[in-house]
């Protein structure tokens, strides 16, 4: 496929409902449901604590889903997301970006 300017990979892929076959990606992983794509799988993680969200979208994951497709634990896999929220909310407070997202 040739390569196309102002596009990401996961976007041409999701339009096309394609799998992605690049295994040397770091984002490549064994799921066709998700057209073996993290990017397109983290679009539908949710945490059962908000509710707001999982209630008009039937599509989002939850953090066992998740663990079971990865092999990794409910607990582990809910650690990881708190320690990534944790590292950009630093970031952001860091790089005056928090007014940004409020606006």
């Amino acid at each position: 496929m040739p390569i196309l300017q102002g596009t990401t990979c996961f976007e041409e892929h999701r339009k096309r409902n394609l799998c992605c076959l690049k295994d040397s990606c770091r984002l490549n992983y064994d799921y066709p449901e998700d057209l073996n794509c993290v990017l397109i799988s983290a679009d539908k993680i949710s945490d059962r604590d908000n509710e707001e969200i999982a209630k008009g979208n039937g599509d989002l994951v939850t953090f066992e889903e998740l663990g079971d497709r990865l092999g990794f634990t409910r607990a582990y896999v809910f650690q990881v997301c708190k320690r990534a929220r944790i590292k950009m909310l630093r970031y952001f407070s860091r790089n005056n970006l928090l007014d940004d997202l409020t606006e």
